[in-house]
């Protein structure tokens, strides 16, 4: 059994996102930093459905984008 799970490492932090620990062991682990990458996915995509149009111009982003963006699956880049 690999050490990440041998040492039970957490997997989750209190605010859901992934554990500190969880991330550091990533570098030993491909499969791992692929999860964390997904993550980030999720969670940029989640922050830009959120954005109101004023913000999205604010920023410079093009509506189009945006939209095209949050639609992606996590796991397309």
């Amino acid at each position: 059994m690999p050490a990440l799970f041998a040492r039970q490492v957490p997997l989750f932090s209190p605010d859901g996102g992934f554990a500190p620990e969880f991330l550091r062991a990533r570098a030993s682990n491909p499969a791992l930093a692929v999860l964390v990458k997904w993550d980030a996915r999720h969670r940029m995509r989640c922050a830009l459905r959120r954005l109101s149009p004023e913000a999205i111009r604010d920023m410079g982003l093009d509506a189009q984008y945006v939209r095209d963006e949050v639609m992606k699956p996590f796991w397309r880049d």
